[in-house]
């Protein structure tokens, strides 16, 4: 699971000139995650995006978008459901 937190000012940059939710469609199209979550932490943009990750050497690339684009506080945690634990 992905972490994301916009800047305050890097968010209302885009907003204003309408890239955000442009970049982001473009992200979802290209990483497929399972789920996307936008919400708010801090006083801060932030999404939450769960991708399934095959191996850590393909972790970069993923998030290397979500720095560029948005100056992006980017936290990795790993996740998995009740149903992958019993496997």
């Amino acid at each position: 699971m992905v972490k994301c937190k916009i800047p305050v000012e890097a968010a209302n940059a885009r907003i204003m000139d309408g890239t955000l939710a442009t970049q982001l469609r473009k992200y979802v199209d290209e990483v497929k995650p399972q789920q996307v979550y936008l919400t708010l932490s801090h006083g801060q943009r932030t999404t939450y995006v769960v991708l399934n990750v095959p191996s850590e050497d393909k972790l970069p690339a993923l998030l290397e978008p979500l720095w560029l684009d948005w100056k992006a506080d980017v936290y990795v945690a790993p996740a998995m459901t009740l149903a992958e634990e019993r496997q």
